[in-house]
């Protein structure tokens, strides 16, 4: 069932002004987000941080918020020592947080509407630290992206998340495993991709066909790009309206800086 504030948005012409990264905000109060699960270490270690980052953006007048689950897979969590009960209960958290700034900010008389929450569902490559989302050459098989995916795809799916925001995906190969994968769920998703040039996903795909994949998705409301560097945005955009896919386009690209996986900044 698609929420209210989606369906809203989806009949309307106007754009929707979604957040922006996590990291700059929670590095801006402080936190250390060198660690292999980057934002998401903050869900058991600082909550109250996403909180107050969530509210930052709420007041910046963001009308989606996205959550701390960028990094949250099951099997990264289980590396660092969760349990499998307690690393989904923190992924799970991660909307309870964000439904929590909202409440806030409401009580506050911040914001006078509801804003949509995105449970974010970062690739395969954020799980592995070490850039692979910058370059998609995973060396892995379709049945091990869909086993990564699946069991947090349907989490988040049963949680009071309005959407899957589905991100920094690099391949065509991860791609039409997600599309296969969230056909399956119930919640309404959105997919952006990162880029390397103004034609072509970091695997060299083209972005015509990655986005085609989605074309007549039932479930897949948006394509776009993300953590992209800037000058490359308005020939992504042109090439992603060309394909004719009949979806929305959502954009947030890089701020120009360059990301070191190393230190996580």
């Amino acid at each position: 069932m698609v929420p209210e504030g989606l369906n809203a948005f989806l009949k309307s012409t106007d754009p929707l002004v979604i957040d922006g990264g996590l990291s700059n905000v929670l590095e801006g109060q402080g936190c250390d987000l060198n660690h292999k699960l980057w934002t998401a270490r903050l869900l058991d270690e600082d909550p109250e941080a996403l909180v107050q980052a969530h509210l930052a953006y709420l007041v910046a007048g963001a009308q989606c918020i996205t959550t701390a689950s960028y990094q949250a897979s099951l099997p990264g969590l289980a590396e660092v020592g969760y349990a499998r009960e307690k690393a989904e209960a923190l992924m799970v958290e991660s909307v309870a947080l964000a439904q929590q700034a909202v409440a806030q900010a409401k009580a506050a008389g911040t914001i006078d509407f509801t804003p949509l929450i995105a449970a974010s569902v970062g690739p395969y490559g954020a799980y592995l630290a070490d850039g692979s989302e910058y370059r998609g050459n995973y060396g892995v098989s379709d049945a091990q992206l869909r086993d990564f995916h699946r069991d947090r795809l349907t989490l988040l799916a049963s949680t009071a998340a309005d959407v899957l925001a589905v991100e920094t995906i690099p391949s065509l190969q991860e791609a039409r495993v997600l599309a296969e994968l969230l056909a399956e769920v119930d919640t309404p998703s959105r997919i952006s991709f990162s880029c390397r040039d103004a034609e072509h996903v970091n695997d060299g795909s083209t972005i015509e066909a990655c986005v085609s994949l989605f074309r007549g998705h039932s479930k897949v409301f948006a394509v776009g790009i993300n953590c992209t560097a800037p000058t490359h945005i308005s020939g992504l955009i042109r090439r992603i309206q060309a394909a004719d896919t009949g979806k929305r386009i959502i954009v947030y690209p890089n701020s120009g800086e360059a990301y070191h996986a190393d230190t996580k900044t």
